[in-house]
């Protein structure tokens, strides 16, 4: 903007922003090849500010970068916008989401930053029905992608035709198979 000589403006909003910051570290568990670390802005919230943005919108959370991780599992994000407050996120399929905030100060170089991903701990359920009603000593088998689990469906009275597939690694897709004799 251009003012010429004794012109005066009201109604500026300046924003200052703060020198940009860094964040480096590791994901830790038992395979973090491929893993996605996305650093993402919360909704609501804005560079320069840890506080809840004043246009009332609320909005979405905004992704300022992702990568995929190697073998190693480090990372080195560099030039975010600072100070603000981001989340940290870790995706694998088979392991839970890892979620991890970290508030930022203009120009601050944060190092050791360090984020464990554990695998899903997912469960199937349920009961099986047979023509008679539930139907116990049944084979239930899951399968998905390397994971294979079984269960037998129950025989206790109340509790007949009733499983329980446990410690399944999650987000997965799982096919089930039942079999029983006769």
């Amino acid at each position: 903007m251009k003012l010429s000589a004794r012109q005066h403006r009201n109604g500026l909003d300046v924003r200052l922003g703060g020198a940009s910051a860094s964040v480096s570290g590791q994901v830790t568990g038992t395979s973090v090849a491929g893993a996605v670390l996305t650093l993402e802005q919360p909704a609501g919230s804005q560079s320069g500010s840890t506080a809840p943005n004043q246009t009332g919108g609320g909005g979405v959370p905004a992704v300022v970068t992702s990568v995929a991780l190697g073998a190693a599992g480090t990372f080195d994000l560099k030039d975010i916008p600072a100070p603000a407050v981001y989340n940290l996120f870790v995706t694998e399929p088979g392991y839970a989401t890892a979620t991890q905030a970290i508030d930022l100060q203009g120009g601050e170089t944060r190092t050791g930053v360090t984020i464990d991903l554990h695998q899903g701990n997912g469960s199937i359920s349920g009961t099986i029905d047979g023509p008679g009603g539930p139907l116990g000593g049944a084979t239930i088998t899951a399968s998905g992608g390397t994971t294979t689990a079984n269960a037998v469906s129950a025989t206790t009275k109340g509790q007949v035709g009733t499983f329980v597939l446990a410690h399944l690694p999650t987000p997965a897709a799982f096919t089930l198979v039942v079999s029983a004799p006769g």
